[in-house]
């Protein structure tokens, strides 16, 4: 009785990746290979307006009816590529929805994968205060879970609002420093001489008086 091979998934994997590579170069004959671009050249480039795919053949022909010739946009020119994105539109829809449907499939095994070993790591923690074994060859894990990355520590910090042992420095009361400054004054330093506090009388002698207004009668 003969049984047939199973094929385990990094078998099915390695053979996705070679039709992949396969696919990826037929999408290369069909396209080129453009220099990728970048968020400044994108900026910087025409943006084709919506619906402006069916205004192009149309400015085409009327050029050509017309006789204008532009060498460096050729209505030919013009043309072929508008009608080369149109039909790669289908193309980049079903890649994008392949490349969701990995993407999510990758964040799912990873999550999965990852709930389940924080569970088991629990539990070694705890086998780990009664067995020291387990506690020295857990160690590096143990490690590797007390780091924090840094996106971690900066979400701290923020709900902190600060850097971690940071304080903000209490600012002096109008009463403290007013008391502060009269103190300073009024208290001798090194052979200094002491500003008395001018009085009263003082300030009302060295006050100017307003001159009498004399009204004469004719």
């Amino acid at each position: 009785m003969s049984s047939k091979q199973k094929t385990t998934s990094t078998d099915a994997s390695s053979n996705l990746l070679d039709e992949l590579a396969s696919f990826v170069a037929k999408v290369t004959a069909l396209v080129g290979d453009p220099p990728a671009l970048t968020a400044t050249d994108i900026k910087r480039s025409a943006k084709l307006r919506k619906g402006g795919e069916t205004v192009i053949p149309t400015v085409a022909a009327l050029s050509d009816r017309y006789g204008l010739s532009i060498p460096s946009h050729p209505t030919s020119d013009m043309v072929a590529k508008v009608n080369l994105a149109t039909s790669l539109i289908p193309l980049h829809r079903g890649l994008v929805a392949v490349t969701k449907q990995v993407s999510d499939a990758m964040f799912k095994a990873q999550s999965e994968s990852w709930g389940s070993a924080t569970v088991h790591y629990g539990t070694l923690r705890r086998l780990a205060r009664s067995d020291g074994d387990v506690a020295k060859t857990l160690a590096p894990v143990t490690q590797f879970f007390a780091h924090k990355s840094p996106a971690v520590v900066e979400a701290e910090d923020a709900k902190r609002g600060g850097k971690k042992g940071t304080k903000k420095k209490a600012k002096p009361t109008s009463e403290g420093s007013s008391q502060e400054t009269q103190a300073a004054v009024a208290a001798p330093g090194n052979g200094a001489a002491t500003v008395a506090a001018p009085t009263a009388a003082a300030t009302q002698a060295a006050a100017p008086t307003a001159a009498p207004v004399v009204t004469t009668h004719p």
